[in-house]
């Protein structure tokens, strides 16, 4: 797996359906505001354990992303909501074998 980050561009327009984007050599997500120019970022980093996803929102608005974690038994996924202009981490315990596979915009 390549160490740089690599950004994966959600829709133009918070009206947009929702998109989606296969993680596995990615390590970041950003999804655009209602306001053009503003994003609300995403990114993670796999411990041995746990995956901690990091996020700061830009957007005068809040920000649901789902975050799907697939280990042994199949994938999961969660919902993650940031606040307007929020930034922050959250914690997954995602087990030894368990990533993130999967990011799309809603929940």
């Amino acid at each position: 797996m390549a160490s740089s980050a690599l950004l994966f561009a959600g829709p133009a327009n918070a009206a947009e359906h929702s998109t989606a984007g296969d993680v596995s050599a990615k390590r970041g997500y950003v999804v655009a505001c209602q306001t053009p120019g503003d994003t609300a970022n995403f990114s993670w980093k796999s411990g041995t354990i746990n995956t901690t996803i990091y996020f700061n929102n830009h957007c005068s608005h809040s920000v649901n992303v789902s975050v799907e974690i697939t280990d042994l038994e199949g994938p999961v996924k969660h919902c993650l909501t940031t606040d307007a202009r929020e930034k922050g981490k959250k914690k997954y315990q995602t087990g030894a074998s368990g990533k993130v596979t999967h990011i799309s915009r809603g929940c």
